[in-house]
């Protein structure tokens, strides 16, 4: 992969503060960090990263480019634990937007949608974590697991040192466990006054590399972000930050840019009663979310429509109607009916058209075409057994690939049994569903 530059924002910021340049009334460039711990204290932020990726097909080279939202509402409520406060996190993500596709020089139109390239909007996710004066766990949106990580090492930076510190003054901290494995690098550059009252300006920059497993599909570039905070609110008012990133393909690496930007957009002191309130609504979704838990559908719906009633405008609805779907047995369409030739039918079709895919290097629709063979693995489980105990070669080995993609675990050891047992036909699918499916079998 392609590695840039040193990072331009820390050189950047090395540049910016000098102390014989600092304006007279300018804020003591000096500061002793802390996460606020005061009960009632809410915060809103907003979350946009906008990603662009750079594809090798066959004949061109894909640039795609997706821009996303969430929302991230985090408020403390009064611990019991001397030095901390419960902080409840909530994360609603918005739907993808594409907003370019280019094949070449050539714009595609119209543009595709974000389900065209698997990018899924991630579910609202509630958390409830401890902070401390110098700790604070954060939360990021639910999407594929590479984001995620990048996402992480960014975002998660509110751990500050111990004592005042200058600005000049530089800090590491270990990452581990939450995808990348490395180092965070920070510096504290200098204050300034904003409408918010003086703002610290701290330069963040991550080293590492991607944990199993994602190391064995991604490679991390680096991640670099310049994040302010508030002294008087102990908050962060703005995050600018960019990071690159790889997954590692046959033809050559799709390159990943990713730039997020979190600004303030909501801060409140809730009364002593509005915090009582939250509690409540707490404890009302923690019963509901047991009911649903413990297989009570029912009641975990009446639930949360209570919820909904009593609290229309409540901050953490996004949860409550999340939990509420999660209650709704999903009525799918019977699938319609099929002999066992028209089955094989449809599986060679799905396969030819997988087989492009690969040829030409289209990743995106060859993972659309696994997980369709998948929904036919599930929808005519009982038929594509029967196919893969065949006696034709043929419909035998469509059939053990198509069970590759199956959501049952029995299936898997059907496709390790199959390809073990030499009845496999075509051996140059492994590099396919099977080996995602099957890794464990002998080659």
């Amino acid at each position: 992969m392609r590695r840039l530059p040193r990072a331009l924002l820390l050189a950047l910021a090395t540049m910016l503060w000098s102390p014989s340049a600092l304006p007279a009334g300018a804020p003591p460039q000096s500061m002793t960090f802390r996460n606020n711990l005061l009960p009632g204290h809410l915060t809103v932020h907003r979350l946009t990263r906008t990603v662009s990726r750079q594809a090798k097909r066959k004949d061109y080279t894909e640039r795609l480019t997706y821009a996303q939202q969430a929302r991230w509402v985090q408020c403390n409520i009064g611990a019991p634990k001397p030095g901390s406060v419960m902080t409840y996190q909530m994360i609603v993500d918005e739907p993808a937007k594409v907003r370019s596709v280019k094949r070449g020089k050539k714009q595609v139109e119209p543009t595709p949608s974000a389900a065209d390239f698997g990018i899924t909007q991630g579910t609202p996710a509630l958390y409830s974590v401890y902070r401390t004066p110098q700790d604070s766990p954060r939360q990021v949106p639910i999407t594929d697991a590479a984001q995620r990580a990048v996402l992480s090492a960014l975002l998660d930076f509110a751990h500050w040192p111990k004592k005042k510190i200058d600005a000049g003054h530089k800090w590491e901290r270990d990452l581990r466990g939450n995808g990348i494995a490395g180092k965070q690098t920070f510096e504290f550059v200098d204050m300034e006054e904003g409408k918010e009252g003086a703002v610290a300006r701290v330069t963040l920059y991550v080293e590492g590399k991607f944990e199993d497993p994602l190391a064995k599909e991604y490679e991390f570039g680096k991640a670099q972000a310049i994040i302010y905070w508030s002294r008087l609110e102990r908050t962060l008012v703005k995050m600018e930050a960019q990071a690159d990133y790889a997954r590692k393909r046959e033809s050559a690496p799709e390159e990943y840019k990713l730039k997020l930007t979190v600004d303030l957009v909501k801060l409140e002191m809730l009364s002593e009663k509005a915090q009582d309130t939250v509690i409540d609504q707490m404890l009302a979704f923690e019963k509901a979310q047991k009911a649903q838990h413990d297989g009570r559908n029912s009641e975990a719906r009446d639930l949360c429509r209570q919820y909904r009633q009593k609290w229309p405008d409540a901050v953490w609805l996004p949860v409550v109607d999340e939990l509420e779907r999660r209650t709704v047995e999903k009525k799918t369409a019977e699938p319609a009916r099929m002999s066992a030739d028209e089955l094989d039918a449809l599986l060679v079709k799905t396969l030819l058209t997988y087989e492009a895919a690969s040829k030409s290097y289209e990743y995106d629709l060859r993972e659309r075409t696994c997980r369709r063979l998948g929904q036919i693995a599930d929808e005519y489980h009982g038929k594509v057994v029967k196919l893969a105990q065949d006696e034709d070669a043929g419909k035998r080995s469509r059939a053990v690939f198509a069970l590759a993609f199956s959501s049952r675990t029995e299936d898997l050891r059907a496709v390790e049994k199959a390809v073990v047992s030499g009845r496999w036909r075509w051996r140059r699918w492994r590099r396919g569903g099977i080996r995602r499916r099957a890794r464990s079998c002998r080659w």
